[in-house]
């Protein structure tokens, strides 16, 4: 045990995230002395710091994947035939490649052995401590993928293996999932997951076993799209309507007709959203932070928005 480290990894961009990982630090430091190391690839505050016995922070990498998901809305004359795409970053690779820096940095400091945990993992004493022992035979122990898809067999969200061993499969493949698809090497398949990628790379590849090593353990924070809103219970998707120069704003629950929302804009000044229909509202374009009851809740890019949140018209013609 004595050569075995915790790293934990993280993306600390908001206040709600930074008061997890303070609350869940405080909780694994009483639950064991083995030391922890926080690999960030964002700006991580001294108090924070203070509480690990290491702190690396890398450059966050980005690839040039992204997921593509449209709806279509035909709502009047003005909104006759919308196509509303949806254009997100995948930052699997960025993921993955954190955890590689945080496994070598482990390596130079001769850990041996690594427990890998995201920042957002909740874990009763119970099961941490299940997750420690299984790992006491310092053999590679993956865990099951319990998100979206139940095909996929393991999660990086919590594991433990060998140093060596995550070093040395991972480095050498983890360019194919940001560069895009050899096809030659051993059907890589576009379109995967982040969490598919590393089956693909630890079982199919290489051959790690894929034990049953069940732990129970909640994620803290679900990751939202940019463009979805939740206001007091109403939950919103925005889009620049390029056709009209405007945000368009579909609401996804909560239908009523007496539904009013007013936005602020930095300068304080009202954003207000205009009622076409049950579930359609728009406004005029804007940009930069906006605020709905003095809190931040987006920011809106002009440039971003017209390539990720945009509006294509279908033509049946």
């Amino acid at each position: 045990m004595s050569n075995s480290v915790i790293v934990i990894t993280s993306h600390l961009n908001s206040e709600e995230k930074v008061d997890v990982i303070n609350k869940q630090i405080d909780k694994l430091k009483k639950y064991t002395d083995i030391p922890l190391l926080h690999a960030s690839n964002f700006l991580v505050k001294e108090n924070i710091q203070e509480k690990f016995d290491y702190t690396v922070i890398k450059k966050n990498e980005l690839s040039n994947r992204y997921s593509i998901s449209w709806q279509i809305i035909n709502e009047g004359d003005k909104y006759k035939n919308y196509k509303l795409l949806k254009k997100v970053h995948d930052h699997g690779y960025s993921h993955l490649d954190l955890m590689l820096y945080a496994f070598k940095i482990c390596k130079s400091l001769n850990f041996d052995y690594v427990y890998h945990i995201n920042y957002d993992c909740l874990f009763d004493e119970d099961n941490f401590k299940k997750f420690i022992n299984n790992g006491l035979d310092k053999k590679q122990k993956f865990y099951k993928y319990k998100l979206i898809n139940n095909d996929i067999r393991i999660t990086t969200q919590v594991f433990s293996i060998k140093t060596n061993e995550f070093i040395s499969a991972l480095e050498p493949k983890l360019n194919l999932y940001k560069n895009g698809i050899d096809k030659t090497n051993f059907n890589l398949k576009e379109g995967w997951l982040c969490e598919e990628f590393f089956e693909w790379v630890f079982n199919g590849y290489y051959g790690f076993k894929m034990n049953d090593n069940e732990i129970e353990y909640k994620d803290l924070i679900t990751n939202n799209i940019p463009n979805e809103l939740n206001l007091d219970g109403v939950r919103l998707s925005y889009y620049y309507d390029n056709i009209h120069n405007e945000i368009i704003y579909v609401i996804t629950n909560n239908f009523s007709d007496e539904l009013k929302i007013t936005l602020n804009n930095e300068k304080g000044e009202d954003i207000k959203l205009k009622k076409y229909s049950d579930k359609i509202f728009y406004s005029e374009f804007i940009d930069g932070k906006i605020y709905y009851k003095d809190k931040l809740i987006t920011r809106i890019d002009k440039n971003k928005i017209k390539d990720e949140f945009f509006v294509n018209i279908i033509n049946n013609g």
